[in-house]
């Protein structure tokens, strides 16, 4: 969990790149800004990236607890906050929801802090790491160090991240800023600066349309900070809704650079750059029912221009909790460029088990990022986040900004998580499928980051957590397997380690 954003001193900016310094100046127009406003409680907000404490804040909100969207990442604390901080423990509630209760609000409390400013490092190891990446922020590189500072004031977030990372098989970029940002709050509007990561939709193995897959794309956004109805009759139907505008500089690789063997010494990296602009909504029209819209395009001749919905419905079946989710993104197509639809679905079930003390959730998710494959008639391949004409895709610094699997993969999704009262958390989870599954790479025109041919992929891991109070640890270990349909294959024995102390 990376909450409250920032920007921090740079010592000579004529010396940072120019993308780097536009997101600069635009955290500095923002921390100006914030001089003229009326005194007002900054705003933090939690990224992506922490899967259990996702599934506490889902939890609540299939109870009615939370009565806000959920599913548009970065959240806005204060809207959670509004729920949850001041209410007494409903009597309603069960174990599983009480226990969740209890621990958001001990965030609460940790992270709205005004006037302080805290403090936190991190050191992750991994031996493999993953290729295709979902919701959960996992080490991107065999070795990663970071170190944070934030502030929460009366008008202004701030959070200023350095990372050290070594040997990321996709980006050669050792030092970082993920995680740097700046908000700004104006009424009812946050606006931010900074490199944040973004999750656009229900899924946990990915997004459609926005996703944690990639690194996060410095930029600019304007987000609801609460999530209030509208007051007038015919649009007070649709009940708490967010909103969410974003702007960002991607940077593109050629298909050399994010191929899934190591880059040979010396290579030149060829980039094609472009502004990512992008849009989200998202209502509950009722308790039971989220659906979001969301609207993304790059500006460049890649013919990438995405729109989607997706709805999470909670069924209010006695004794038996499920939900049911699905995703669909549209590729507009122009020119030469086929349209057609991507689409995702799952469904989830969850409890309390008193005999591990804790509580459970499990998942099963199916995505096909193929062009029709789920949707829309016959499967058409080479169509969605990369083609033929313009084969960097939708990708910034070679990783997919959609789904992990990138383009013409199908992948199935199996898992299930604890959460123990007593602060240890586990989660085991298998995926399985098809990549690359038009085979444009046989002709020298692959289309998939993850892999430069047909291929069957297989993934199974164990992953740990325990919360203490020096710290939080986290481990995983687990197995991955690529069989190209050429006869090679690639097998990795995966794990990592992650410790992180805030103080």
């Amino acid at each position: 969990m990376r909450p409250a954003g920032a920007w921090g001193r740079i010592a000579d900016v004529n010396r940072v790149p120019v993308k780097l310094r536009t997101v600069f100046m635009s955290a500095v127009v923002l921390a100006l800004a914030a001089l003229c406003l009326p005194p007002a409680q900054a705003a933090p907000w939690i990224a992506p990236g922490d899967t259990w404490l996702r599934a506490d804040i889902q939890l609540l909100a299939d109870a009615g607890v939370i009565q806000r969207p959920v599913n548009t990442w970065p959240i806005s604390l204060p809207d959670i906050a509004q729920d949850i901080a001041g209410v007494d423990m409903p009597a309603t509630l069960d174990a599983a929801e009480q226990a969740a209760l209890v621990r958001l609000r001990r965030l609460l409390r940790a992270e709205m802090r005004v006037g302080e400013r805290r403090y936190s490092a991190r050191l992750g190891l991994a031996a493999s790491p993953d290729r295709v990446r979902g919701f959960a922020d996992t080490p991107r590189g065999e070795l990663e160090a970071e170190v944070a500072s934030e502030y929460t004031g009366e008008r202004v977030a701030l959070r200023v991240q350095a990372q050290v990372v070594q040997r990321d098989r996709a980006d050669d970029r050792r030092l970082r800023p993920d995680g740097t940002a700046a908000g700004v709050v104006a009424g009812n509007w946050m606006a931010t600066a900074g490199w944040q990561a973004r999750h656009w939709g229900p899924g946990w193995s990915g997004s459609l349309v926005l996703g944690n897959a990639t690194r996060p794309i410095p930029g600019v956004a304007v987000q609801r900070l609460h999530s209030e109805p509208f007051e007038w009759p015919v649009l007070e139907w649709l009940g708490p809704w967010s909103l969410t505008a974003f702007a960002g500089r991607v940077e593109g690789f050629s298909l050399e650079d994010i191929a899934p063997e190591e880059p040979a010494a010396g290579a030149v990296q060829t980039r094609t750059n472009s502004t990512l602009v992008a849009a989200r909504a998202a209502a509950r029209p009722v308790q039971s029912l989220e659906v979001g819209v969301s609207a993304a395009r790059l500006t460049d001749d890649s013919g990438n221009r995405l729109s989607a919905i997706d709805v999470r419905w909670q069924p209010r079946l006695p004794g038996f909790n499920f939900a049911a989710y699905g995703q669909v993104a549209r590729e507009q197509g122009s020119g030469e460029i086929p349209a057609g639809n991507t689409a995702l679905v799952g469904v989830e079930h969850w409890g309390r088990s008193d005999r591990l003390g804790g509580n459970w959730r499990a998942v099963v998710e199916h995505a096909d990022t193929a062009c029709n494959g789920l949707v829309g008639g016959s499967t058409t391949f080479g169509c969605s986040y990369a083609h033929e004409r313009y084969a960097p895709g939708y990708r910034h610094r070679g990783r997919p900004i959609a789904h992990g699997a990138d383009a013409d993969a199908r992948l199935t999704t199996v898992a299930v998580q604890l959460r123990r009262d007593v602060g240890d958390d586990f989660q085991v989870r298998a995926r399985f499928g098809r990549l690359d599954r038009g085979d444009l790479a046989a002709t020298g025109d692959g289309l998939n980051s993850v892999t430069d041919g047909r291929a069957r992929f297989t993934d199974l891991e164990a992953s740990f957590r325990r919360d203490a109070q020096v710290g939080t640890l986290e481990l995983g270990v687990g197995y991955q397997r690529l069989a190209m349909d050429d006869g090679r294959s690639r097998n990795d024995l995966r794990g990592f380690v992650g410790f992180m102390v805030q103080f």
